[in-house]
């Protein structure tokens, strides 16, 4: 069975590429949006004009294009880099020195050797800061 014969796989394929094409080549958020717009557009009126026909190039190249542009504008959306609060951004390295308060969102399945938690940065050297770290409280080996 040829997988590539399926709609939602050639989709899926155009989408990814859309995220690794703006993690590797890196574009401002304003082109992207366009972009999108743009795509959208092509794709809402090709899909009008190919009502008449059963299968149209148009519009499975404006289908493909935005599901490219929709991966694009995904991984800019998500991109903390963009976040001037984030913990990331506050200082060019955590340091071991470095004050960080969190709260504790979500306590994880514990392993042999460590707690885990996810937690929420607050602040960082008491500066506001926003994002998630991984904590891991490990265990007294010694204690055993």
């Amino acid at each position: 069975m040829d997988v590539l014969k399926f709609p939602i796989a050639k989709v899926s394929i155009c989408f990814v590429a859309g995220i690794l094409f703006a993690v590797y080549l890196p574009i401002e958020r304003i082109p992207i949006i366009l972009f999108t717009a743009i795509s959208l557009i092509a794709f809402i009126v090709t899909y009008f004009l190919s009502l008449k026909k059963t299968h149209s190039l148009t519009f499975a190249t404006a289908f493909i294009a935005t599901s490219f542009c929709l991966g694009m504008l995904t991984h800019e959306m998500h991109d903390v880099r963009h976040d001037k609060l984030h913990f990331l951004e506050q200082s060019t390295a955590l340091a071991a020195t470095d004050e960080l308060e969190v709260a504790l969102l979500q306590r994880l399945k514990p392993t042999a050797y460590s707690e885990r938690y996810i937690a929420k940065v607050q602040k960082v050297n008491g500066k506001i800061a926003s994002g998630k770290i991984l904590v891991n409280f490990y265990k007294d080996s010694s204690a055993t």
